[in-house]
């Protein structure tokens, strides 16, 4: 199998990039997604595709460093400090009232505010969170989420960071990609609500200290 990472180019990415860029960041966790959306596909990609070209929010072009590959996107990194993913919730709340219709903006708020949070432990100021990493579905396994993780976790550093963190589903395949990129299981968290009532899967928060 080729390496395509080999022949990739990183660098950060523009708001055009929109119809890649959301099937990338649903791919992370279909789950959890279909929850905030209430299984509704259509708003979640207007709804993704949207907060990718804003200028802010945890899912902006802004934050993103792009694997590219005969011009064409084939693998993102969407990451913060502790500090300045917090400071991202804000404008995604924001972007979600002003592109949800009410009904739909409820249900999203009160998944947000009400259950989610209990998977994702806190972050602190110190750690890069990686938000998303994903590459398409032809190139995996061919280097693009080692290429980009690495970058990460060398970017992060440069910067004084002292960890890399993220949450990932524990039945998740790329559990084993980041285990084996030096990242290990520092917490596990479950809400049995959604377990039961839409198949999300207890989480790991996986970190790596960086020197």
């Amino acid at each position: 199998m080729m390496n395509t990472s080999k022949f990739a180019e990183l660098k950060p990415v523009g708001p055009e990039n929109y119809e890649i860029a959301w099937q990338l960041i649903y791919d992370t966790n279909p789950y959890l997604f279909e929850y905030f959306f209430n299984n509704d596909k259509d708003l979640l990609k207007f709804c993704l595709s949207d907060w990718w070209q804003r200028p802010q929010g945890w899912f902006s072009h802004t934050a993103c460093t792009g694997a590219t590959y005969e011009n064409t996107l084939v693998g993102i990194e969407i990451g913060f400090s502790g500090s300045e993913f917090r400071k991202n919730i804000r404008p995604m709340l924001d972007y979600a009232q002003q592109t949800m219709k009410p009904a739909a903006f409820h249900h999203f708020s009160i998944a947000f505010r009400n259950y989610v949070p209990y998977l994702f432990p806190f972050i602190p100021r110190d750690a890069y969170y990686i938000q998303s990493l994903a590459s398409v579905a032809e190139i995996r396994g061919q280097g693009i989420g080692e290429l980009l993780l690495n970058n990460a976790f060398k970017s992060a550093s440069e910067n004084g960071l002292k960890s890399c963190q993220l949450d990932v589903a524990s039945d998740s395949v790329a559990v084993n990609f980041y285990k084996q990129m030096g990242m290990e299981v520092i917490a596990i968290t479950r809400v049995p609500y959604l377990e039961k009532n839409y198949g999300i899967s207890m989480h790991y928060r996986m970190r790596k200290d960086l020197e």
